[in-house]
């Protein structure tokens, strides 16, 4: 790949890259999602898998790749979310042509659809392509989902009874990392702190 234009951090800064055991590599490249392109090698030769304007299924378009982290399976298929053009969020799958996983408004049966993916957290892929990730439903719950092909289902939401005693795994600070869009110039300005804490309460 070219070397990055001038103001631009190193390619690797927002999400740690992929790679399979044939060797083949993907990672994120861009500071903020508006600027956010995913990029890969294979075989040695070095292609832009999906960047803003990139078609999607059904007509719609990339307006900005979002978010770490990626995945990639055996085949080369590599797993990533993006905001379409038409406002709508979905996780893809990209190899020779780009796949629908699972997008907002997909159907969960009962009336309900998805509203939601949480793009933020990392989806999980089965060797039989099955995806799980989390989002929110047209119901206003929050849990974890699973599509394969054509079939979407919520399968623990937020509430759900848990067996056994319940106990504290961990207790954080109220100040943690958070972020700001601060545009592609970078580093920022002196008097803007990229990494402000904020509350960020948890357990």
């Amino acid at each position: 790949f070219p070397a990055n234009p001038a103001g631009w951090p190193g390619p690797l800064d927002y999400s740690t890259p992929v790679v399979n055991d044939a060797g083949e590599v993907a990672f994120l490249r861009g500071w903020d999602a508006i600027e956010m392109d995913l990029r890969g090698v294979a075989g040695g030769v070095p292609r832009t898998l999906a960047e803003p304007g990139t078609l999607l299924p059904g007509g719609d378009a990339i307006r900005s790749v979002c978010c770490p982290p990626i995945s990639i399976d055996a085949a080369g298929g590599v797993l990533f979310g993006a905001y379409g053009e038409s406002a709508l969020d979905g996780i893809y799958r990209i190899n020779d042509t780009i796949e629908a996983v699972a997008r907002s408004g997909d159907d969960l049966g009962g009336g309900a659809t998805l509203s939601t993916i949480h793009l933020l957290t990392s989806p999980a892929q089965a060797g039989d392509g099955t995806v799980v990730y989390a989002a929110w439903d047209t119901t206003g719950g929050y849990g974890l989902y699973s599509s394969a092909g054509t079939i979407t289902r919520r399968e623990i939401y937020a509430g759900d009874p848990v067996a056994g005693p319940g106990r504290f795994m961990a207790v954080a600070s109220s100040g943690g990392i958070g972020f700001v869009p601060i545009g592609p110039s970078f580093p920022p300005p002196p008097h803007v702190n990229p990494y402000p804490l904020v509350p960020f309460p948890y357990q």
